[in-house]
């Protein structure tokens, strides 16, 4: 009872907390900006019918996936609310996010509050939630597969993976990291049970993964081919790869999460492997890598800098110092999850799946921190969620 009171009024305090943000963003009533520039009017495209046209779905405007572009487009039709509704709608899936969990901890108040604070400090999360963009959504849809995942609910599972795959491209990286766990769990494995269980799972996310195929065929691209053609994206082209990208994505994973993980929960423990010979090949590779390819700034983009993260470093270093600092990032998040865990993987295909991205963005983070924060409020992660179990 005394822990049902404990979340009930970390609830509270939260929705406090929304109330101010909702006053602090105007009532959400501010004028459209930054991509709610095309998102809105890709929305309302979508809202004139309660099933889109084929046609339609080829040739939206945007290089993203559709979903979340239908589900604002239906907010509208129901509600007419214009962009208010959205973002009051995306602002209600970003606290149904921190409401899960408090609500799924199996802890100490403590993980969960920590979690809801390192999530929190994250600038993209709040940022995303008050505007009209399609990332809580993606996160929200991989929050709940992932869950769906881990209680062994994988047709569920499967099915919130293709709707967050169909709401951005890149949340392939989720099922996909899963996939790898589960085959090495199988392959690691001598007991038939373990193994049937393995392999249906397995099974169910790979269907998830190939769901992006669908898409491909219709767009006859990695997205809507006339937008992909308008702005010039060159990674549609299938070998045009940017490691650039992979790396300041690793860069981010050690500013935004590495270290408030560190400093709220003490997990340090990575910094005893620095001198460890994995560490020190981990070490070398990464300089390599960076060496060949440092992320100085975007590739092929005519926006050079890349986040907030980026901004700030370019505010006090010039590019040698922040290609440093990029690169102690990384290695602090390639230290923290230099292991065959899930996360490791998961942090791992993210990290792939980033080489196509057209842009190195700080946002793009945002799926993988909900599931990083979300892997410290349950048992699960304590118990040790490693291919080896």
């Amino acid at each position: 009872m005394n822990e049902l009171k404990s979340k009930l009024a970390t609830i509270s305090v939260v929705l406090v907390l929304y109330f101010i943000i909702f006053i602090l963003f105007d009532q959400l009533g501010f004028p459209v900006r930054k991509d709610e520039i095309h998102y809105w009017p890709t929305s309302v495209k979508f809202s004139k019918d309660w099933v889109p046209s084929i046609d339609l779905l080829k040739n939206y405007g945007e290089v993203s996936s559709p979903l979340s572009f239908i589900i604002f487009g239906t907010v509208e039709h129901i509600f007419y609310g214009g962009i208010f509704a959205g973002r009051l709608f995306n602002l209600i899936l970003s606290l149904g996010i921190l409401s899960i969990f408090v609500l799924t901890s199996e802890g100490r108040s403590r993980d969960y509050l920590f979690s809801l604070i390192g999530i929190l400090i994250y600038p993209y999360f709040i940022a995303c939630s008050t505007h009209l963009y399609p990332d809580v959504m993606a996160a929200f849809f991989v929050l709940i597969g992932f869950i769906a995942y881990l209680k062994n609910f994988n047709l569920t599972s499967c099915l919130f993976f293709v709707l967050a795959i169909s709401t951005r491209q890149y949340m392939l990286a989720f099922p996909l990291g899963i996939f790898v766990f589960e085959i090495l769990n199988h392959l690691k494995s001598k007991d038939p049970s373990v193994k049937r269980m393995t392999a249906n799972r397995s099974l169910y996310q790979i269907g998830a993964c190939l769901s992006l195929m669908g898409w491909i065929f219709l767009w006859g691209n990695f997205g809507p081919q006339l937008e992909l053609s308008k702005q010039n994206i060159s990674t549609a082209l299938i070998l045009r790869l940017f490691p650039e990208h992979g790396l300041y994505f690793l860069s981010c994973l050690g500013f935004y999460f590495v270290i408030p993980e560190s400093i709220l929960l003490k997990r340090t423990r990575w910094i005893r492997t620095l001198f460890s010979k994995p560490a020190i090949i981990v070490c070398v590779s990464l300089f390599l890598l960076f060496l060949l390819f440092p992320p100085y700034q975007n590739v092929d983009y005519n926006i050079p800098t890349m986040g907030y993260m980026d901004k700030l470093f370019r505010m006090f270093a010039g590019d040698f110092v922040r290609l440093t600092l990029f690169y102690m990032l990384a290695l602090m998040a390639c230290l923290r999850f230099l292991t065959i865990h899930l996360e490791s993987l998961l942090v791992l295909s993210n990290a792939l799946v980033m080489l196509k991205s057209h842009i190195a963005w700080d946002k793009y983070l945002l799926p993988l921190m909900v599931v990083l924060w979300f892997l410290n409020t349950i048992e699960h992660k304590r118990s040790g969620t490693s291919s080896d179990s």
